[in-house]
């Protein structure tokens, strides 16, 4: 974005207001990242993973939780169990 800006200044054309904008908004939110300023927030997905046998329930889980740790996501198996009817 701010290369962009540069070369228009320099060709004497007018900032377009919205990559304006953007820079400016760019440039805040480096500032709080790196006074670390971001906000967090908590999100539950929950998946269901089939498979055939176990040993291949075991290999798609493990490349789901590598996929989510890639993704700076923290995954946690869960199970599920029906309740007793009454």
């Amino acid at each position: 974005m701010e290369s962009g800006r540069r070369y228009t200044a320099d060709r004497g054309r007018l900032i377009d207001p919205q990559v304006e904008a953007a820079t400016e908004d760019a440039y805040d939110l480096s500032a709080r990242v790196a006074r670390g300023e971001g906000k967090l927030y908590r999100l539950g997905l929950y998946l269901t993973v089939h498979a055939a046998s176990s040993e291949e329930l075991a290999d798609e889980v493990t490349a789901v939780r590598s996929l989510a740790a890639s993704l700076l996501m923290d995954a946690k198996p869960t199970t599920y169990r029906s309740l007793q009817a009454g």
